[in-house]
Protein backbone atom coordinates (compact mmCIF):
# COMPACT_ATOMS: atom_id res chain seq x y z
CA UNK A 1 0.00 0.00 0.00
CA UNK A 2 1.26 3.45 -0.88
CA UNK A 3 2.81 4.97 2.23
CA UNK A 4 1.15 8.38 1.78
CA UNK A 5 -2.24 6.71 1.42
CA UNK A 6 -1.65 4.67 4.57
CA UNK A 7 -0.71 7.81 6.43
CA UNK A 8 -3.94 9.37 5.25
CA UNK A 9 -6.04 6.42 6.45
CA UNK A 10 -4.58 6.50 9.98
CA UNK A 11 -4.82 10.29 10.15
CA UNK A 12 -8.49 10.18 9.17
CA UNK A 13 -9.19 7.40 11.68
CA UNK A 14 -7.68 9.40 14.51
CA UNK A 15 -9.19 12.71 13.53
CA UNK A 16 -12.68 11.27 13.19
CA UNK A 17 -12.58 10.38 16.90
CA UNK A 18 -11.93 13.96 17.95
CA UNK A 19 -14.43 15.59 20.29
CA UNK A 20 -14.23 19.40 20.33
CA UNK A 21 -14.02 21.36 23.63
CA UNK A 22 -16.05 23.68 24.74
CA UNK A 23 -27.56 44.97 14.21
CA UNK A 24 -24.56 44.07 11.92
CA UNK A 25 -23.00 41.94 9.21
CA UNK A 26 -20.04 39.93 10.49
CA UNK A 27 -17.66 37.99 8.28
CA UNK A 28 -17.55 34.46 9.66
CA UNK A 29 -15.31 32.74 7.14
CA UNK A 30 -11.99 34.44 6.62
CA UNK A 31 -11.05 36.60 3.70
CA UNK A 32 -9.82 34.48 0.79
CA UNK A 33 -12.10 31.59 1.79
CA UNK A 34 -14.30 29.38 -0.32
CA UNK A 35 -16.92 30.49 -2.84
CA UNK A 36 -20.25 29.73 -1.16
CA UNK A 37 -22.87 28.72 -3.72
CA UNK A 38 -25.76 27.69 -1.48
CA UNK A 39 -26.98 27.91 2.11
CA UNK A 40 -29.63 25.96 4.00
CA UNK A 41 -30.42 25.28 7.66
CA UNK A 42 -32.20 22.63 9.68
CA UNK A 43 -31.97 20.76 12.99
CA UNK A 44 -28.64 19.27 11.86
CA UNK A 45 -27.08 22.74 11.58
CA UNK A 46 -26.41 25.49 9.06
CA UNK A 47 -24.89 24.17 5.84
CA UNK A 48 -22.88 26.00 3.18
CA UNK A 49 -22.24 24.43 -0.20
CA UNK A 50 -18.95 25.62 -1.68
CA UNK A 51 -16.73 24.94 -4.67
CA UNK A 52 -14.56 22.80 -2.38
CA UNK A 53 -17.16 20.84 -0.41
CA UNK A 54 -19.61 21.42 2.44
CA UNK A 55 -19.19 23.55 5.56
CA UNK A 56 -21.39 23.13 8.64
CA UNK A 57 -21.96 25.44 11.60
CA UNK A 58 -23.70 24.40 14.80
CA UNK A 59 -23.37 27.78 16.54
CA UNK A 60 -25.39 30.04 14.23
CA UNK A 61 -22.51 30.65 11.85
CA UNK A 62 -19.89 31.80 14.37
CA UNK A 63 -17.55 28.92 13.50
CA UNK A 64 -17.53 26.43 10.62
CA UNK A 65 -16.14 22.94 10.06
CA UNK A 66 -15.69 21.01 6.84
CA UNK A 67 -18.05 18.07 6.29
CA UNK A 68 -16.68 16.27 3.23
CA UNK A 69 -16.46 12.63 4.33
CA UNK A 70 -18.02 10.48 1.61
CA UNK A 71 -18.12 13.19 -1.05
CA UNK A 72 -16.70 12.12 -4.40
CA UNK A 73 -17.51 15.48 -6.01
CA UNK A 74 -16.76 18.61 -3.97
CA UNK A 75 -18.16 21.24 -6.39
CA UNK A 76 -21.42 21.77 -4.46
CA UNK A 77 -24.06 23.82 -6.30
CA UNK A 78 -27.16 23.23 -4.12
CA UNK A 79 -27.90 22.37 -0.48
CA UNK A 80 -31.27 21.35 0.99
CA UNK A 81 -31.94 20.85 4.71
CA UNK A 82 -35.33 19.98 6.19
CA UNK A 83 -35.82 18.13 9.45
CA UNK A 84 -33.31 15.27 9.58
CA UNK A 85 -32.86 15.34 5.80
CA UNK A 86 -29.85 17.08 4.25
CA UNK A 87 -29.01 16.81 0.54
CA UNK A 88 -26.08 18.16 -1.45
CA UNK A 89 -26.14 18.47 -5.23
CA UNK A 90 -23.08 18.97 -7.41
CA UNK A 91 -22.22 20.54 -10.74
CA UNK A 92 -20.83 17.24 -11.95
CA UNK A 93 -24.14 15.42 -11.59
CA UNK A 94 -23.82 13.68 -8.22
CA UNK A 95 -26.24 13.95 -5.31
CA UNK A 96 -25.38 13.07 -1.72
CA UNK A 97 -27.48 12.54 1.41
CA UNK A 98 -26.13 13.12 4.93
CA UNK A 99 -26.23 9.99 7.07
CA UNK A 100 -28.34 9.79 10.24
CA UNK A 101 -25.37 10.55 12.50
CA UNK A 102 -24.52 13.66 10.49
CA UNK A 103 -20.91 12.60 9.96
CA UNK A 104 -20.62 11.54 6.31
CA UNK A 105 -22.38 11.62 2.94
CA UNK A 106 -23.95 8.79 0.98
CA UNK A 107 -24.15 8.84 -2.83
CA UNK A 108 -27.68 8.79 -4.27
CA UNK A 109 -28.56 7.50 -7.73
CA UNK A 110 -29.39 10.72 -9.59
CA UNK A 111 -29.51 11.50 -13.35
CA UNK A 112 -27.74 14.88 -13.63
CA UNK A 113 -26.37 18.13 -12.20
CA UNK A 114 -28.32 20.09 -9.56
CA UNK A 115 -28.75 23.85 -9.31
CA UNK A 116 -31.83 24.28 -7.12
CA UNK A 117 -34.24 22.54 -4.71
CA UNK A 118 -37.84 23.39 -3.81
CA UNK A 119 -40.85 21.68 -2.22
CA UNK A 120 -44.55 21.59 -3.09
CA UNK A 121 -46.92 19.55 -0.97
CA UNK A 122 -45.35 16.14 -0.28
CA UNK A 123 -42.86 16.46 -3.14
CA UNK A 124 -39.22 17.56 -3.19
CA UNK A 125 -38.00 18.89 -6.55
CA UNK A 126 -34.47 19.27 -7.92
CA UNK A 127 -33.55 21.28 -11.00
CA UNK A 128 -30.41 20.87 -13.01
CA UNK A 129 -29.20 20.32 -16.52
CA UNK A 130 -32.23 20.05 -18.82
CA UNK A 131 -34.52 18.31 -16.33
CA UNK A 132 -36.62 18.73 -13.21
CA UNK A 133 -36.88 15.62 -11.06
CA UNK A 134 -39.10 14.89 -8.08
CA UNK A 135 -38.93 12.72 -4.99
CA UNK A 136 -41.70 11.46 -2.73
CA UNK A 137 -39.32 10.18 -0.02
CA UNK A 138 -37.26 13.33 0.69
CA UNK A 139 -34.52 12.55 -1.78
CA UNK A 140 -33.92 8.83 -1.33
CA UNK A 141 -35.25 8.05 -4.83
CA UNK A 142 -35.93 10.35 -7.80
CA UNK A 143 -38.12 10.26 -10.92
CA UNK A 144 -38.17 12.18 -14.22
CA UNK A 145 -41.57 12.44 -15.87
CA UNK A 146 -41.07 15.03 -18.58
CA UNK A 147 -38.47 16.13 -21.12
CA UNK A 148 -40.13 19.39 -22.24
CA UNK A 149 -37.07 21.46 -21.35
CA UNK A 150 -35.28 20.32 -24.51
CA UNK A 151 -31.99 22.23 -24.79
CA UNK A 152 -32.64 24.80 -22.04
CA UNK A 153 -30.84 24.38 -18.75
CA UNK A 154 -32.99 24.66 -15.62
CA UNK A 155 -31.41 27.10 -13.15
CA UNK A 156 -34.08 27.85 -10.52
CA UNK A 157 -37.34 26.55 -9.03
CA UNK A 158 -40.26 28.03 -7.05
CA UNK A 159 -43.82 27.11 -6.12
CA UNK A 160 -46.92 29.30 -5.78
CA UNK A 161 -50.18 27.78 -4.56
CA UNK A 162 -50.31 24.43 -6.42
CA UNK A 163 -48.24 25.58 -9.39
CA UNK A 164 -44.53 24.95 -10.06
CA UNK A 165 -42.22 27.35 -11.91
CA UNK A 166 -38.83 26.55 -13.44
CA UNK A 167 -36.41 29.25 -14.52
CA UNK A 168 -34.47 28.24 -17.63
CA UNK A 169 -32.02 29.72 -20.11
CA UNK A 170 -35.00 30.81 -22.19
CA UNK A 171 -37.64 32.11 -19.82
CA UNK A 172 -39.99 30.28 -17.45
CA UNK A 173 -41.79 26.95 -17.69
CA UNK A 174 -44.77 26.01 -15.54
CA UNK A 175 -46.38 22.83 -14.28
CA UNK A 176 -49.97 22.41 -13.04
CA UNK A 177 -49.67 18.71 -12.18
CA UNK A 178 -46.86 18.63 -9.60
CA UNK A 179 -44.11 18.44 -12.22
CA UNK A 180 -45.47 15.56 -14.31
CA UNK A 181 -45.70 17.79 -17.40
CA UNK A 182 -44.38 21.27 -18.19
CA UNK A 183 -45.46 24.08 -20.52
CA UNK A 184 -43.44 27.04 -21.75
CA UNK A 185 -44.64 30.50 -20.72
CA UNK A 186 -44.72 33.22 -23.35
CA UNK A 187 -43.51 35.79 -20.80
CA UNK A 188 -39.83 36.57 -20.30
CA UNK A 189 -38.76 34.52 -23.32
CA UNK A 190 -35.08 34.99 -24.12
CA UNK A 191 -34.19 35.66 -20.47
CA UNK A 192 -31.85 33.49 -18.44
CA UNK A 193 -33.91 33.14 -15.27
CA UNK A 194 -31.40 32.44 -12.53
CA UNK A 195 -33.61 33.09 -9.47
CA UNK A 196 -37.28 32.59 -8.54
CA UNK A 197 -39.25 33.23 -5.34
CA UNK A 198 -42.82 33.68 -4.14
CA UNK A 199 -44.50 35.68 -1.37
CA UNK A 200 -48.27 35.44 -0.96
CA UNK A 201 -49.64 35.76 -4.49
CA UNK A 202 -46.49 37.51 -5.75
CA UNK A 203 -43.97 35.73 -7.97
CA UNK A 204 -40.48 37.19 -8.44
CA UNK A 205 -37.87 36.39 -11.08
CA UNK A 206 -34.28 37.50 -11.42
CA UNK A 207 -32.19 37.17 -14.56
CA UNK A 208 -28.53 37.19 -15.55
CA UNK A 209 -28.42 37.95 -19.27
CA UNK A 210 -24.71 38.38 -19.81
CA UNK A 211 -23.84 40.33 -22.97
CA UNK A 212 -27.55 40.69 -23.79
CA UNK A 213 -28.73 44.20 -24.74
CA UNK A 214 -32.25 43.13 -25.74
CA UNK A 215 -33.52 41.76 -22.41
CA UNK A 216 -32.92 44.12 -19.45
CA UNK A 217 -31.22 42.65 -16.40
CA UNK A 218 -32.94 43.03 -13.08
CA UNK A 219 -35.86 41.82 -10.96
CA UNK A 220 -39.30 41.09 -12.42
CA UNK A 221 -42.62 40.86 -10.56
CA UNK A 222 -45.85 39.03 -11.41
CA UNK A 223 -49.27 39.09 -9.71
CA UNK A 224 -51.04 36.69 -12.10
CA UNK A 225 -49.11 33.44 -11.74
CA UNK A 226 -46.49 34.42 -14.28
CA UNK A 227 -48.82 35.35 -17.13
CA UNK A 228 -47.42 38.90 -17.24
CA UNK A 229 -44.39 40.57 -15.68
CA UNK A 230 -43.25 44.06 -14.69
CA UNK A 231 -39.59 44.92 -14.25
CA UNK A 232 -39.28 46.54 -10.80
CA UNK A 233 -35.51 46.90 -10.53
CA UNK A 234 -33.39 47.39 -13.63
CA UNK A 235 -29.61 47.50 -13.79
CA UNK A 236 -27.59 46.50 -16.88
CA UNK A 237 -24.71 45.35 -14.66
CA UNK A 238 -26.70 43.21 -12.24
CA UNK A 239 -27.02 39.43 -12.16
CA UNK A 240 -29.64 38.19 -9.70
CA UNK A 241 -28.50 34.81 -8.37
CA UNK A 242 -30.98 33.93 -5.62
CA UNK A 243 -33.78 35.20 -3.35
CA UNK A 244 -34.48 34.76 0.34
CA UNK A 245 -38.01 35.41 1.64
CA UNK A 246 -38.51 35.84 5.39
CA UNK A 247 -41.72 37.30 6.78
CA UNK A 248 -42.44 40.52 4.91
CA UNK A 249 -38.81 40.97 3.83
CA UNK A 250 -37.40 39.77 0.51
CA UNK A 251 -33.65 39.70 -0.06
CA UNK A 252 -31.89 39.29 -3.38
CA UNK A 253 -28.34 38.00 -3.78
CA UNK A 254 -26.63 39.70 -6.70
CA UNK A 255 -23.17 40.37 -8.05
CA UNK A 256 -23.48 43.99 -6.87
CA UNK A 257 -24.39 43.02 -3.31
CA UNK A 258 -27.58 42.46 -1.31
CA UNK A 259 -30.92 44.06 -2.20
CA UNK A 260 -33.99 44.19 0.07
CA UNK A 261 -37.66 44.82 -0.57
CA UNK A 262 -40.14 45.68 2.20
CA UNK A 263 -43.20 46.04 -0.04
CA UNK A 264 -43.66 42.59 -1.59
CA UNK A 265 -40.99 43.15 -4.22
CA UNK A 266 -42.32 46.38 -5.68
CA UNK A 267 -39.31 48.55 -4.73
CA UNK A 268 -35.75 47.60 -3.81
CA UNK A 269 -32.80 49.14 -2.02
CA UNK A 270 -29.13 48.10 -1.75
CA UNK A 271 -27.72 47.21 1.68
CA UNK A 272 -23.96 46.87 1.29
CA UNK A 273 -22.57 49.08 4.05
CA UNK A 274 -19.36 47.39 5.22
CA UNK A 275 -19.71 44.43 2.87
CA UNK A 276 -16.23 43.77 1.50
CA UNK A 277 -17.24 41.37 -1.27
CA UNK A 278 -20.23 42.37 -3.40
CA UNK A 279 -20.45 39.12 -5.35
CA UNK A 280 -23.16 37.52 -3.21
CA UNK A 281 -24.39 34.17 -4.50
CA UNK A 282 -26.80 32.85 -1.87
CA UNK A 283 -28.79 33.93 1.19
CA UNK A 284 -30.61 32.17 4.02
CA UNK A 285 -32.22 33.14 7.32
CA UNK A 286 -31.64 31.27 10.61
CA UNK A 287 -33.88 32.65 13.33
CA UNK A 288 -33.28 36.40 13.14
CA UNK A 289 -29.81 36.09 11.58
CA UNK A 290 -29.37 36.46 7.84
CA UNK A 291 -26.45 34.72 6.14
CA UNK A 292 -24.88 35.60 2.80
CA UNK A 293 -22.46 33.41 0.86
CA UNK A 294 -20.00 35.21 -1.39
CA UNK A 295 -17.77 34.30 -4.29
CA UNK A 296 -14.32 33.87 -2.79
CA UNK A 297 -14.78 35.41 0.68
CA UNK A 298 -16.88 32.83 2.49
CA UNK A 299 -19.94 33.62 4.58
CA UNK A 300 -21.18 36.83 6.22
CA UNK A 301 -23.95 37.27 8.79
CA UNK A 302 -26.35 40.03 9.74
CA UNK A 303 -28.55 40.58 12.78
CA UNK A 304 -30.31 43.73 11.50
CA UNK A 305 -31.58 42.74 8.05
CA UNK A 306 -28.31 43.72 6.41
CA UNK A 307 -28.35 47.43 7.25
CA UNK A 308 -24.71 47.42 8.44
CA UNK A 309 -21.86 45.04 7.68
CA UNK A 310 -19.13 44.78 10.27
CA UNK A 311 -16.10 42.77 9.16
CA UNK A 312 -15.02 40.26 11.80
CA UNK A 313 -11.57 39.64 10.38
CA UNK A 314 -9.32 42.21 12.11
CA UNK A 315 -5.84 40.69 12.07
CA UNK A 316 -6.82 37.96 9.61
CA UNK A 317 -7.11 40.00 6.40
CA UNK A 318 -5.60 38.41 3.34
CA UNK A 319 -5.31 34.95 4.91
CA UNK A 320 -6.93 31.69 3.84
CA UNK A 321 -8.17 29.85 6.96
CA UNK A 322 -7.90 26.08 6.52
CA UNK A 323 -8.61 24.74 10.03
CA UNK A 324 -10.58 26.10 13.01
CA UNK A 325 -10.28 25.01 16.65
CA UNK A 326 -12.45 26.16 19.56
CA UNK A 327 -11.38 25.76 23.21
CA UNK A 328 -12.25 27.57 26.43
CA UNK A 329 -9.21 29.75 25.73
CA UNK A 330 -10.54 31.14 22.46
CA UNK A 331 -10.88 30.45 18.77
CA UNK A 332 -7.78 29.31 16.88
CA UNK A 333 -7.20 29.18 13.14
CA UNK A 334 -4.42 27.73 11.01
CA UNK A 335 -4.01 29.53 7.70
CA UNK A 336 -2.94 28.23 4.32
CA UNK A 337 0.40 30.00 4.71
CA UNK A 338 1.15 28.18 7.99
CA UNK A 339 0.12 30.89 10.42
CA UNK A 340 -1.53 30.21 13.78
CA UNK A 341 -3.92 32.94 14.90
CA UNK A 342 -5.95 33.28 18.11
CA UNK A 343 -9.14 35.23 18.86
CA UNK A 344 -10.58 35.78 22.34
CA UNK A 345 -13.58 37.83 21.14
CA UNK A 346 -15.39 35.27 18.93
CA UNK A 347 -13.43 36.20 15.83
CA UNK A 348 -13.77 39.99 16.01
CA UNK A 349 -9.96 40.36 16.20
CA UNK A 350 -6.97 38.03 15.85
CA UNK A 351 -3.37 37.83 17.07
CA UNK A 352 -0.48 35.72 15.83
CA UNK A 353 0.30 32.63 17.92
CA UNK A 354 3.16 31.13 15.89
CA UNK A 355 6.13 29.72 17.82
CA UNK A 356 8.26 31.97 15.57
CA UNK A 357 7.84 33.93 12.36
CA UNK A 358 9.71 31.24 10.43
CA UNK A 359 7.61 28.25 11.56
CA UNK A 360 4.83 26.93 9.33
CA UNK A 361 2.16 25.53 11.64
CA UNK A 362 0.50 22.28 10.57
CA UNK A 363 -1.55 21.25 13.62
CA UNK A 364 -2.74 22.52 17.00
CA UNK A 365 -4.23 20.99 20.14
CA UNK A 366 -4.55 21.58 23.90
CA UNK A 367 -4.21 19.06 26.75
CA UNK A 368 -4.74 20.17 30.36
CA UNK A 369 -2.98 23.56 30.51
CA UNK A 370 -0.45 22.83 27.77
CA UNK A 371 -0.80 24.02 24.17
CA UNK A 372 0.85 22.04 21.38
CA UNK A 373 1.64 22.93 17.78
CA UNK A 374 3.25 20.86 15.07
CA UNK A 375 5.32 23.10 12.83
CA UNK A 376 7.78 22.80 10.00
CA UNK A 377 11.29 23.64 11.16
CA UNK A 378 12.95 26.91 10.16
CA UNK A 379 15.80 26.81 7.59
CA UNK A 380 18.95 24.77 8.07
CA UNK A 381 20.85 27.81 9.38
CA UNK A 382 18.97 27.42 12.65
CA UNK A 383 20.42 23.95 13.18
CA UNK A 384 17.22 22.10 12.21
CA UNK A 385 16.77 19.87 9.15
CA UNK A 386 14.92 21.99 6.58
CA UNK A 387 11.49 20.71 5.59
CA UNK A 388 11.04 18.43 8.61
CA UNK A 389 8.53 19.08 11.40
CA UNK A 390 8.75 19.20 15.18
CA UNK A 391 6.38 19.47 18.14
CA UNK A 392 6.37 22.64 20.28
CA UNK A 393 4.51 23.29 23.55
CA UNK A 394 3.59 26.31 25.64
CA UNK A 395 2.57 26.51 29.30
CA UNK A 396 2.07 30.31 29.38
CA UNK A 397 -0.72 30.75 26.83
CA UNK A 398 1.60 31.14 23.88
CA UNK A 399 3.95 33.77 25.32
CA UNK A 400 6.84 31.33 24.83
CA UNK A 401 7.25 27.99 23.08
CA UNK A 402 9.61 25.06 23.76
CA UNK A 403 10.62 22.41 21.27
CA UNK A 404 9.64 18.93 22.48
CA UNK A 405 12.94 17.02 22.33
CA UNK A 406 11.61 13.65 23.48
CA UNK A 407 9.74 13.44 20.15
CA UNK A 408 12.65 14.89 18.20
CA UNK A 409 13.20 13.21 14.87
CA UNK A 410 12.86 13.92 11.19
CA UNK A 411 9.09 13.91 10.60
CA UNK A 412 7.00 15.18 7.73
CA UNK A 413 3.52 16.73 8.21
CA UNK A 414 2.47 16.05 11.80
CA UNK A 415 -1.20 16.08 12.83
CA UNK A 416 -2.74 15.67 16.30
CA UNK A 417 -5.64 13.75 17.83
CA UNK A 418 -6.32 14.24 21.55
CA UNK A 419 -8.26 11.90 23.87
CA UNK A 420 -8.33 12.91 27.53
CA UNK A 421 -4.67 13.22 28.55
CA UNK A 422 -3.50 11.17 25.54
CA UNK A 423 -2.18 12.76 22.37
CA UNK A 424 -1.59 10.89 19.11
CA UNK A 425 0.71 12.48 16.56
CA UNK A 426 0.51 11.00 13.07
CA UNK A 427 3.32 11.66 10.60
CA UNK A 428 3.56 11.23 6.88
CA UNK A 429 6.78 9.21 6.81
CA UNK A 430 7.52 7.96 10.32
CA UNK A 431 4.40 6.38 11.77
CA UNK A 432 2.39 7.29 14.88
CA UNK A 433 3.56 8.74 18.22
CA UNK A 434 1.65 8.65 21.54
CA UNK A 435 1.99 10.71 24.69
CA UNK A 436 0.02 9.53 27.73
CA UNK A 437 1.30 12.23 30.10
CA UNK A 438 0.02 15.43 28.49
CA UNK A 439 2.93 15.64 26.09
CA UNK A 440 5.81 15.22 28.56
CA UNK A 441 7.12 12.07 26.85
CA UNK A 442 6.36 10.35 23.52
CA UNK A 443 6.57 6.74 22.33
CA UNK A 444 5.99 5.08 18.97
CA UNK A 445 2.76 3.05 18.70
CA UNK A 446 2.84 1.93 15.08
CA UNK A 447 4.05 -1.66 15.48
CA UNK A 448 2.73 -3.76 12.62
CA UNK A 449 2.01 -0.81 10.37
CA UNK A 450 5.34 -1.11 8.59
CA UNK A 451 7.47 1.70 7.26
CA UNK A 452 5.45 4.52 5.70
Amino acid sequence: MNRVFRFFIVAVFLLCALHSSDAQWVQVHGKGGASVTSLSSGPMGLFAGTNSGVLRSTDDGITWNTLNAGLTDSNITAIFASGPNVLAGTFGGAMFRLNDSGTSWMLIDYPGSIHSFTTLGPYLYAAGGRTVTFSTDMGITWEINDTSFRNFYVRSLASLSTQLFAGTGNGIMTSLDFGVTWQASNALLGNQISALASLGNILLAGNSNEYDTVHPNGIYRSTDFGESWTIVHSDPLISVLSFCVTGSEIFAATDIGVLISLDSGYTWEIRNTGLTNLKVQTLTMVGTTLFAGTQGDGTFRSTDSGRIWKPGNIGIEGTFPTTLYHTNDGLFVITQTGGLLRSVDEGASWQSWNPSSTNLVQAFTKIDNRFFVAAENPPVASGNPSGFSSIYFSTDEGSSWTKENSADSQYYKISFSAFGSNIFATTQDDGVLLSSDSGLTWVRVDSGLGRW
